[in-house]
């Protein structure tokens, strides 16, 4: 799985052996919103669904949390990646206003 080796990557190396580099979370956010977009609130159910996949797959040490709307993964306390749903405001919308936008950031 993708994600699996891009979090191994991200918890586990420094320097030149870290592939991986992204923004935090926040500067997504700023972002997203100079460009025009705004939060959808991802409801209890995203929250609850993966905390139950954590179950499931006896992540240990691993945990779900949600943050200002987002849902993020973390390795006990290190957040890891965030999912969030964004939608167009109606004076930017090139489609339409009910677009949605949904993306992920690292912390």
């Amino acid at each position: 799985m993708y994600i699996q080796r891009e979090i191994c990557n991200v918890v586990s190396c420094e320097g030149p052996a870290r592939l991986e580099r992204h923004e935090p979370l926040a500067r997504w956010r700023e972002r997203l919103g100079r460009a025009g977009f705004r939060p959808l609130h991802l409801g209890s159910n995203a929250f609850k669904q993966a905390s139950m996949l954590l179950t499931l797959f006896s992540a240990e040490g691993y945990c779900v949390e949600e943050n200002e709307g987002c849902l993020t993964l973390g390795w006990h306390s290190r957040p890891l990646i965030a999912a969030s749903a964004w939608h167009a405001l109606p004076e930017t919308a090139a489609v339409s206003p009910d677009v949605a936008v949904v993306g992920g950031a690292v912390m």
